[in-house]
């Protein structure tokens, strides 16, 4: 659709340093209708600055003006938000995980079902043009059976000290990881160690056993250099995700042909979050399941409580 002026508006509640991003983005999509924040100079500034209107938490979720709604808010407040907003009629994007919890999860996407809304969660990974094409790849047998993933996800000190790394980090892996093996691992196993921000984990080592296929995640945000790299290995070659890099080199296909031969996949340049705003506005429009929705959003929970249960 390219009449910007019948897009749906969505009106986005938290505008913090990830909210102005998704703010951002739903206006150059002609998609943004109004900005709430519990700082309301923040969000008569974003108002100010795009156009828009400041609105109240409360005419946010309340007011049927508002009809889809993007919260982009801690995790802890999720249930209630979410919740709040689903059971009042609203579509809902909502910044990853959902939740926590398998139970507040479950309970989420019933509340969505029943009221036959829109529920969406921000897997942004899941849209990353290299992702994408790695998952494209991987279906089309480029490198045969998979049989290891390997993820490390390493920052230089903590986003958020009061949560553990699992529950900061491994969110973005665990949607990757179930993107190529949309299940539940049949067992884990995770090492946790909390260096500076007791009792939160600091740097985390994960393994998660899908039958014969394993997964190992390592997760840190005590490094001095920052590292995204994702890698599935199959039977005749590997596929690496390496974020860190420029476009030319963000995905690599590699054969054990004698020497690994290195070979650089062609991507098209976008903005992984302008593609997934592209995707929910997509699906207000034609009512279809999103990506990250649903039976999706539901794994990636359950998997995260086991972790930070383990842990």
């Amino acid at each position: 659709m390219n009449n910007f002026t019948s897009r749906p508006k969505i009106t986005v509640i938290g505008c913090g340093h990830w909210g102005k991003n998704i703010v951002r983005n739903l206006a150059a999509l002609g998609a943004l209708g109004a900005v709430a924040d519990r700082d309301v100079m923040r969000a008569a500034a974003l108002a100010e600055n795009y156009g828009v209107r400041a609105v109240s938490l409360d005419e946010a979720l309340k007011s049927e003006e508002h009809r889809a709604l993007a919260i982009v808010t801690p995790v802890v407040t999720h249930g209630e938000l979410v919740g709040a907003a689903l059971q009042a009629g609203k579509d809902v994007f909502v910044e990853k995980p959902l939740s926590l919890t398998r139970a507040e999860a479950d309970s989420l996407l019933k509340t969505a079902r029943d009221n036959k809304r829109i529920l969406m969660v921000g897997h942004l990974l899941r849209y990353h043009p290299a992702f994408m094409k790695l998952l494209e790849q991987t279906n089309a047998g480029a490198i045969g059976r998979v049989r290891h993933i390997a993820a490390h996800r390493i920052h230089y000190w903590p986003a958020h000290p009061d949560e553990s790394v699992l529950a900061d980090l491994a969110p973005h892996d665990l949607a990757m990881i179930d993107g190529i093996i949309p299940a539940l691992p049949d067992d884990i196993a995770v090492r946790g160690y909390s260096y500076l921000q007791e009792p939160n984990a600091d740097i985390a080592k994960v393994i998660l056993h899908y039958g014969k296929v394993a997964a190992h995640l390592y997760l840190s945000r005590l490094n001095p250099f920052k590292e995204h790299r994702f890698t599935v290995i199959g039977e005749t070659g590997a596929l690496v995700f390496d974020d860190g890099k420029n476009w030319d080199e963000k995905l690599i296909l590699s054969r054990p042909e004698g020497a690994a031969v290195h070979q650089a996949i062609a991507l098209e340049m976008d903005e992984p979050l302008g593609r997934e705003m592209k995707h929910f506005i997509t699906c207000l429009e034609t009512r279809a399941e999103p990506l990250t929705g649903g039976e999706h959003a539901l794994r990636v929970s359950t998997i995260l409580e086991q972790l930070l249960e383990a842990a």
